[in-house]
């Protein structure tokens, strides 16, 4: 059976065993995760893959696991003591401005610049749904690379924004190979 839609998905899920082929990217909100292991336990093909819908949707996930690549001292922040080690680190890397970016979120949302670290502390310290979210040295005046890898197929686009640091085109940005 191929499947082509969430809303397909959905309404067949009980009948969807192994070699059965999903196409779409899975849109079930909070589920899409258990969803996604569900399908592969089962031995349903995926496209795009489990891992890369995961992966594509999740900042912190995407700095957890492409962090090599990423803007140097990218930090991940799940809990509180995450935070506190980060002020350590960043006081003693002499950083003072930040970035933060709100896991699940697009588009140039949840993107956040902090004049200090200890702003961002006081904020956050007064409610634990902040997080995990993604933390980032501000850097001024810089442009964004983004690099598409399918196989043997590789391509490369810069986003820039000279009027705001989100360089989302949502926010302003525009983009060249």
């Amino acid at each position: 059976m191929i499947i082509r839609s969430t809303k397909e998905l959905m309404a067949r899920y009980n009948e969807v065993e192994q070699s059965d082929i999903f196409v779409g990217k899975l849109g079930a909100g909070e589920l899409k995760s258990f969803l996604l292991v569900d399908l592969l336990e089962r031995g349903v093909c995926c496209l795009p893959s489990p891992l890369s819908q995961i992966i594509s949707g999740s900042k912190v996930v995407q700095a957890l696991l492409l962090n090599k690549w990423m803007l140097p001292n990218t930090i991940v922040i799940s809990r509180r003591k995450n935070l506190i080690d980060a002020i350590s680190l960043y006081n003693r890397l002499g950083i003072q401005s930040v970035v933060t970016k709100e896991d699940r979120m697009h588009c140039g949302f949840g993107i956040r610049k902090w004049d200090s670290i200890e702003t961002l502390y006081s904020f956050v310290s007064m409610s634990e749904s902040s997080y995990p979210f993604v933390l980032q040295p501000f850097v001024k005046d810089f442009s964004d690379i983004r690099v598409v890898v399918a196989g043997d197929y590789i391509e490369a686009y810069t986003r820039h924004n000279p009027d705001n640091f989100r360089m989302n085109m949502a926010a302003g940005g525009s983009s060249s190979p």
